[in-house]
């Protein structure tokens, strides 16, 4: 059995937006004291405590409250090929914190992880395992002016890291480390644990007197 509430004009077969408690009150779905102006209370299901499914037209993907034994949150796209946009017009982003200090702020009383995976399952050599990129919108260099990187090494036994500079759209890399602890400058096939390429300098400062 089901009940329904629709706002509709019989005679012109138009509907109409329905509205709830306009001069004030909360609504509760699931509870007889909501202490919000929505209040939910979700029942032990497994689409959880909300579904939210798009129009056809846009997508299949539904998010959700609540999800699963444990009460997972899904948050999707419609699409795909969609976006998830969070605090498009500033604030920052707390994960672990309620009190975020900067745009993405992680806390962990272990320390805090930030993992970057490759999803496909057939890595060889070469391949990005992950990347960090840092990009400048200067009008006159757009693009990215430097980059972290991990690069599957040996097949997809070990990982390479590497750091590249450059100008704005043109960084390439400059350092690596490879798999095996060898350090490169100005080559990508270190075979020493400190190889430099044919033009390669390195200088190190100390205090006065340490050149």
């Amino acid at each position: 059995y089901y009940s329904w509430i629709q706002s509709h004009d019989a005679g012109t077969g138009t509907n109409y937006e329905l509205n709830l408690n306009p001069l004030g009150g909360n609504v509760g779905i699931g509870t007889t004291g909501p202490t919000a102006s929505l209040h939910v209370n979700g029942a032990n299901q497994t689409d959880g405590t909300a579904r939210f499914q798009p129009d056809s037209a846009k997508g299949s993907e539904a998010s959700h409250i609540h999800y699963g034994t444990t009460g997972d949150w899904y948050i999707r796209a419609a699409s795909t090929s969609g976006k998830v946009i969070i605090n498009d017009n500033g604030g920052n982003v707390g994960i672990g914190t309620s009190s975020p200090d900067t745009l993405m702020h992680l806390r962990s009383s272990s320390g805090a992880v930030l993992r970057l995976a490759r999803q496909d399952g057939s890595v060889v050599t070469n391949d990005t395992l992950g990347k960090i990129e840092f990009y400048t919108n200067d009008v006159t260099n757009t693009g990215v002016a430097g980059y972290i990187e991990t690069q599957a090494e040996g097949g997809a036994a070990g990982g390479a890291l590497i750091l590249g500079t450059g100008t704005a759209g043109s960084s390439e890399e400059r350092m690596r480390i490879s798999a095996g602890g060898n350090v490169g400058i100005g080559t990508n096939n270190p075979a020493s644990p400190a190889g430099f390429g044919s033009s390669g300098i390195l200088h190190l400062k100390g205090g006065t007197g340490n050149d």
